[in-house]
């Protein structure tokens, strides 16, 4: 998921948003009883969308470092790297978006939120996550596509850049 925002990845890793999210983890299970692997997972996945989320908030709101600095990535590490120019789709708009996403997804009704989960947050094929949730291939598809609607949804909703 970082991958696609270069802009957050300025400020934080992969294995930050992993060592973060497992320590939410963690605090949540010492307070709650884990009922099943589906569970297990389901929590897991709520761990890292929470964790992603204040991320965004941390870095990309009014107090953030993210929100004052234009991110500029090298194109190769040598001494004398051009920078390649500023890509558009990563503007605080569209990280701001993305955060929104990601509280949608939180929103959305259990069985497409546990497919988004288990597909996106957890990295299991669709077979897999049929498996784990005892329904066919194709309602994870059906699940998945109705979910991923919200991503055009958010998208198509949030205002345009009008450069002020």
């Amino acid at each position: 998921m970082l991958r696609d925002y270069p802009a957050l990845r300025r400020w934080v890793e992969t294995g930050d948003v992993l060592q973060s999210s497992l320590v939410r983890l963690m605090r949540a299970l010492e307070t709650l009883k884990v009922e099943s692997p589906r569970h297990f997972l389901a929590l897991s996945a709520l761990q890292i969308r929470r964790e992603l989320i204040d991320l965004v908030r941390k870095h990309f709101g009014p107090a953030g470092l993210g929100a004052h600095h234009e991110s500029q990535l090298a194109r190769e590490s040598t001494h004398h790297a051009e920078l390649s120019p500023v890509d558009p789709s990563h503007s605080p708009n569209t990280i701001a978006s993305w955060c929104e996403l990601h509280e949608k997804i939180g929103e959305l009704p259990e069985n497409e939120r546990e497919a988004i989960d288990l597909l996106y947050f957890e990295g299991l094929t669709q077979k897999e996550a049929a498996a784990l949730l005892g329904v066919s291939v194709r309602t994870i598809q059906r699940r998945r596509h109705s979910a991923l609607l919200l991503h055009d949804e958010v998208a198509n909703s949030w205002p345009e850049d009008d450069g002020s």
